[in-house]
């Protein structure tokens, strides 16, 4: 139950009408095992497929699926996420690659794509860096 009343609450929070930042921006890197999603410019999160690394002992408070991808938001620290959904790109319909050596800024959110990884972060410094081989929050 739990799971369907969130996903039904994505799926909500994904029919959002743009604004000024441009709501929604997808990307994954190129090759494929890391996606992203920026809402409104205020917040990203990145999803991995495969990964060498075990995130700690999840918190009692996370009911669901823990340590499949990291956050930031405008503000703070990265943080390991806990949802019962994925970002990552559905089978057969693939996002925007973010080809290494660039990068995507959006609102206060810049990631940028290198082949030792991901890293995303917000204008006040706070963000992460993912890949197949660990993850850093900082």
């Amino acid at each position: 139950m739990r799971r369907t009343l969130f996903a039904t609450t994505l799926l909500a929070a994904l029919a959002v009408v743009p604004s000024a930042h441009g709501a929604l921006r997808t990307f994954q890197t190129p090759s494929g095992n890391i996606a992203c999603m920026i809402v409104d410019g205020r917040s990203v999160r990145c999803d991995i497929r495969q990964k060498a690394w075990s995130p700690p002992p999840a918190p009692r408070s996370c009911e669901q699926d823990w340590g499949n991808g990291l956050s930031v938001g405008a503000r703070g620290k990265g943080r390991i996420v806990c949802a019962g959904d994925t970002v990552l790109s559905p089978p057969g319909d693939p996002y925007r690659v973010l080809a290494y050596g660039k990068s995507i800024k959006v609102g206060v959110i810049t990631c940028t794509s290198r082949t030792s990884g991901l890293t995303c972060r917000n204008t006040r410094g706070g963000g992460f860096a993912l890949s197949r081989q660990s993850y850093r929050l900082f």
